[in-house]
């Protein structure tokens, strides 16, 4: 039997890790607010992953993402992370290697003084 293309598997294991952080991340409580519920967001079609807040506070209305990921070109694209110690922490210690992860929320030409991917 050939030896199993790991590349393959790849997308699939990202998926699974993203979901699996932020089923976490939505267990703690990410404002004083109990008006307002966290809710993971998960589009396997399109790759995209997020952790959202949304509610009231009072007549204020709540909308607000504290992690929105995708998966492109095998790689994990951190869109947007206002989390404690942040997504690529949490990524690393999982074994997700840095070539691998792409800071999307920073600017291309500042990506390339990163230890991350570029894109």
């Amino acid at each position: 039997m050939p030896a199993l293309d790991k590349s393959m598997d790849t997308p699939n294991h990202y998926r699974d890790l993203l979901e699996q952080i932020l089923k976490e991340n939505e267990k703690t409580d990410l404002s004083d607010n109990n008006d307002a519920e966290t809710r993971v967001i998960f589009d396997r079609n399109t790759d995209n992953y997020q952790l959202m807040r949304i509610g009231w506070q009072g007549t204020k209305r709540i909308y607000h993402c504290f992690i929105h990921a995708s998966i492109r070109n095998q790689k994990i694209w951190i869109e947007q992370d206002y989390t404690e110690p942040g997504l690529a922490v949490l990524l690393l210690e999982q074994g997700v290697p840095k070539q691998d992860i792409v800071l999307a929320f920073q600017a291309p030409f500042k990506r390339a003084y990163t230890e991350f991917a570029v894109g």
